[in-house]
């Protein structure tokens, strides 16, 4: 904790801007500024929500003492800020949203550490939770509407390639492409493989959607690429014995991802819920992971 303590400011905006980045598994301060960059280009107030949920993740984490190297990576910051995102995200940047959000990213951030401590690679599950819990309370404990759509800063001339970056957006609920391309931007600085698998996946997901005759506008607004592209950038960060393998294992990933989409949005309660998220994407990464063992053996 010495480098917290001695430089507090320094460090805690780093850990934040990190836990921004972690989002997308790039522990990046760059990362994580081109992703709020794309963030107040796309939807400010997504933006604002997302800024709460990473502070209030990251101090909370620093408050409660947890693990300096965890705190300074942002590894307590992605899911409350994602948190923070869904908050506003469903109900708009108003005090409610706000408070529904803040106690969500503190839940979060220690869902996080819990499941840490038990060895269990969670990924965005803890955010999942909670945004559910949170969508719940919301809508049927304090009756709140949901939110009116915000025009993105930049609008760019929408065509086919609209798809492949609203579906990486998406992540943090952006379905303006100007947001999605500068996410890319965001995952090739922290590396090029990372910005290539997360266009590969999403494409994979896109692709696929349009194979098994989905909605086109939901194809259109990405909804069926964040889970892939998200699967395809953690397998394309796990050591693999070729290149092509690891090729392999990242298509691989980001199909599973799909289908497991498709799977988890036929349940009725998903709507009360506040749909899928990134379930598919967790669930996915465990099944590739067990596929690996087993292929290993």
């Amino acid at each position: 904790m010495n480098a917290l303590h001695a430089h507090p400011r320094t460090a805690l905006s780093l850990a934040l801007v990190r836990g921004i980045g972690q989002i997308m598994l790039q522990g990046n301060g760059w990362t994580g500024l081109l992703f709020l960059l794309g963030l107040l280009v796309g939807n400010w107030q997504v933006a604002v929500g997302t800024l709460i949920g990473a502070a209030v993740g990251t101090l909370n984490a620093y408050a409660l003492r947890f693990d300096v190297q965890g705190i300074t990576n942002g590894l307590y910051g992605f899911s409350p800020a994602l948190v923070g995102a869904a908050a506003v995200f469903f109900f708009g940047l108003n005090l409610p949203a706000v408070v529904l959000g803040v106690v969500g990213a503190a839940v979060a951030a220690w869902l996080q550490r819990t499941l840490a401590q038990r060895k269990v690679a969670a990924y965005t599950l803890p955010f999942v939770v909670v945004a559910w819990v949170v969508h719940v309370v919301g809508v049927y404990g304090l009756g709140l509407a949901g939110a009116a759509d915000v025009r993105p800063l930049v609008d760019l001339p929408v065509g086919a390639w609209a798809a492949l970056f609203n579906g990486i957006g998406q992540v943090i609920f952006q379905g303006a492409p100007v947001a999605g391309v500068l996410f890319v931007i965001g995952l090739a600085v922290a590396g090029a493989v990372s910005a290539a698998a997360g266009v590969l996946g999403a494409l994979i997901g896109i692709l696929l959607a349009i194979l098994t005759g989905q909605a086109q506008a939901d194809i259109a607004l990405g909804l069926f690429g964040y889970n892939s592209a998200l699967a395809a950038i953690t397998l394309a960060g796990q050591p693999a014995r070729t290149a092509w393998a690891a090729v392999c294992w990242v298509v691989v990933a980001a199909v599973v991802a799909f289908i497991l989409h498709l799977f988890f949005r036929q349940f009725t309660g998903m709507a009360m819920l506040g749909g899928v998220l990134t379930l598919p994407f967790v669930v996915a990464v465990w099944v590739v992971a067990g596929l690996r063992r087993v292929v290993n053996a």
